[in-house]
């Protein structure tokens, strides 16, 4: 007997809801992440993604529905972006990358 974890049921392809998204979004996440990877080279392609979602202020929640990943593995993204950019506690994510794109 074949059983699924609770996890995996009711998961939709993590393509086409990044498709989807992208779509939505009128190619703004894909700019986002270009921007991004030309300004911090240090973060892997999934923190790339994560920062775009981040930049346009979605709930953790969402990022991991779009991304196919759970929820507290987009924390886990956040957490790394945070030490990899050398963030300060005083400063969200949220608004180290906002005020990036003011630069």
């Amino acid at each position: 007997m074949v059983t699924m974890s609770k996890k995996n049921v009711n998961r939709t392809n993590p393509a086409v809801e990044w498709e989807q998204a992208e779509f939505e979004s009128y190619g703004m996440y894909a700019r986002n992440i270009e921007a991004l990877a030309s300004r911090f080279p240090v973060l892997t392609p999934m923190e790339l993604r994560v920062c775009a979602l981040v930049k346009t202020m979605l709930p953790n929640k969402r990022i991991g529905e779009l991304l196919a990943i759970d929820e507290r593995t987009v924390e886990n993204h956040r957490t790394n972006i945070r030490r990899k950019l050398k963030i300060c506690k005083d400063n969200t994510l949220v608004a180290y990358l906002a005020s990036c794109a003011a630069d």
